[in-house]
């Protein structure tokens, strides 16, 4: 026989999963972090290609001219082929400032990625332990199913001997079948949450373990990586501005170009003497500066500035929102801790009463309303506290995310 429940046990071991593991999980396959992982990757290629344009540029190219008609000094047909190196020697400060710009759209990305971990492991953690008290809420469903079930035998038992009239039995029957409805609900709503939490944690959700959170110490309010992100983007709103300020400065460039000719079908510059071209090395310094353009540049940066200031705002509010959620965060864990001992008392009293109630039901001193009301009211305390507890864990959770910690390190 023992082995038997053995053999029954294992599948909900097997696929009983812990929120550590569905955490770690998500943060290596979830498709959201995935998405701003190949992001920050993408930013880093752009700030490695722009540190690439201080090297020297070397381009090779050729060109193949035929004409059908042609002079005596000119010819026929014509081959170039040519080598061209260029470096620039001053720019204005452009791509200093476009590598700023690089760099802080990377760093911008680097925190929205660390953000993105934060908020699916918070989303995690809240599905967890709402299904925790789901679950629990079932079980106390399930335990009222069943005392309603051995009620009703017992009262149709009474009524056949005429101990009991026909409306005990319908009114206890009315609550077993409200008691289902709530059940197949509730069973709904779990397998509802189950399906999102699978797939925030790529992970089959069948049963999950037990897990606590530990009580936070007091932690300091810290912005969150939200914030980082979007200061690191006004730093690049500010670069690009110093980019296009470089029109304004000389760009100063050198290049040397070395080409190859080749002709054919010319045979005039020969009959006259005249050697034709078929190597040629040319070094060319080039700069250039924007002396006027109507004031175009000019309201590009003003553009820019603007575009910071209105970023310099949302930081500003992002700021105070968060100021906000950590105070509330902190509320919530002491309103939590007061919920779990007003649960508790209420379990107490609620399994009080309805023994006394129960006992006096089955000798037909009460009538089925006080029972059944005295029944509710257990199996709902019992829910409560179960739900109080798991509440406590969320507010835990949410504390720590408003201090900008990172929860999967204070699972127990």
């Amino acid at each position: 026989m023992k082995k038997i429940i053995l053999t029954f046990s294992l599948p909900a071991c097997i696929y009983a999963q812990s929120l550590t593991a569905l955490i770690e999980n998500a943060l290596d396959t979830n498709n959201m972090i995935k998405a701003s992982q190949y992001n920050l990757k993408s930013k880093e290629k752009e700030l490695d290609s722009q540190k690439s344009r201080y090297y020297p540029t070397l381009d090779v190219g050729a060109a193949y001219i035929s004409l059908d008609k042609h002079i005596s000094f000119q010819a026929g047909n014509t081959l170039n082929v040519y080598a061209k190196a260029g470096v620039d020697i001053f720019d204005g400060y452009r791509k200093s400032a476009q590598v700023n710009q690089k760099k802080s759209a990377y760093n911008s990305s680097k925190y929205d990625l660390l953000y993105t971990q934060k908020t699916i492991t918070l989303d995690i953690v809240k599905d967890f332990f709402n299904i925790k008290s789901m679950e629990a809420s079932l079980k106390a469903l399930d335990e009222k199913s069943t005392q309603l079930k051995a009620d009703i035998k017992r009262i149709k038992k009474f009524k056949a001997a005429g101990l009991a009239p026909q409306d005990y039995v319908d009114k206890l029957e009315a609550a077993f079948q409200a008691n289902n409805y709530a059940l197949e609900s509730l069973k709904l709503n779990i397998k509802t949450i189950q399906n999102y939490l699978s797939l925030k944690s790529a992970m089959d959700i069948d049963t999950l373990e037990e897990a606590t959170l530990q009580t936070p110490q007091n932690f300091s309010f810290k912005p969150s990586e939200a914030i980082k992100s979007m200061q690191e983007k006004a730093h690049a709103i500010q670069a690009s501005a110093k980019a296009i300020n470089a029109a304004y400065y000389p760009n100063i460039r050198v290049e040397d170009t070395y080409g190859y000719y080749d002709y054919s079908r010319n045979n005039g510059l020969k009959k006259m003497g005249i050697e034709e071209i078929d190597k040629q090395n040319k070094i060319a310094l080039m700069a250039n500066m924007r002396l006027f353009d109507n004031g175009s540049i000019k309201k590009q940066k003003q553009a820019l500035k603007l575009q910071k200031k209105a970023l310099q705002e949302q930081i500003a509010f992002q700021i105070k929102q968060e100021k906000i959620g950590y105070n509330l965060a902190l509320q919530s864990l002491k309103t939590a801790k007061l919920n779990i001992k007003s649960a508790m008392s209420a379990k107490k009293a609620s399994l009080s009463v309805y023994k006394s109630i129960k006992a006096k039901f089955d000798a037909g001193i009460v009538d089925q309303v006080t029972y059944l009301d005295a029944l509710s009211q257990k199996t709902a305390s019992q829910a409560r506290f179960e739900k109080a507890e798991n509440d406590f864990e969320i507010a835990k959770a949410n504390y720590y995310f408003s201090a900008n910690k990172n929860i999967k390190d204070y699972i127990k």
